[in-house]
């Protein structure tokens, strides 16, 4: 039932159900396309957010009256907040998605790509109170969105930590930001 939501119903059930295919299954919707790991929280979020429109009257909201628009989205995870900005405002004059986990970084940047989005940018980093690195373990499958710290003795990846002034900087000083959108799984107060 879930496939159906989507354009493309057919190939996400012979790829994952008949073909038995362990790979990334791409959905399409309104002309967008996202590919998604089917076994961590990616259908979840495609659906929340483009499908049952999560976020569409707060993006209408911000985007009513203006001729240009501007966002930044902390906790970005595969982009679907960012193609759905891109469905719904088509004066759109920039974008930065920041996302932490390396993983979802990687699909961010497909799903950009393959929309050909390039008036959003991606930046792979953690919004912190202070600039420097953390250590990391992700989850390769599952349910979880979430980078926890690795102990030392942990291998893991490192991360870059940056604090709002360094996000500001990197999304243009002066740039006028008409939204805010912030999903960072916990981590806000930091």
């Amino acid at each position: 039932r879930w496939a159906f939501q989507f354009e493309n119903p057919m190939e996400f059930l012979i790829n994952w159900h008949v073909l038995r295919r362990r790979d990334p299954v791409v959905v399409r919707y309104q002309g967008f396309e996202v590919c998604i790991d089917a076994e961590s929280s990616d259908a979840h979020v495609v659906t929340e957010v483009l499908v049952q429109g999560m976020y569409d009257e707060t993006i209408r909201q911000a985007a009513m009256g203006k001729t240009s628009f501007s966002y930044i989205n902390l906790g970005a995870h595969i982009g679907t907040f960012d193609i759905r900005v891109a469905q719904l405002v088509p004066y759109l004059r920039r974008g930065l998605a920041v996302e932490m986990n390396p993983l979802n970084y990687g699909r961010l940047l497909l799903n950009l790509g393959r929309n050909r989005l390039q008036t959003i940018h991606a930046l792979n980093a953690g919004v912190w109170d202070s600039v420097g690195e953390m250590r990391i373990k992700d989850q390769e499958r599952g349910t979880s969105q979430i980078c926890s710290p690795a102990p030392d003795s942990e291998q893991g990846r490192m991360v870059l930590l940056v604090t709002w002034r360094e996000i500001v900087k990197a999304f243009g000083t002066g740039m006028p930001v008409d939204l805010l959108k912030i999903d960072i799984e916990g981590c806000e107060g930091k």
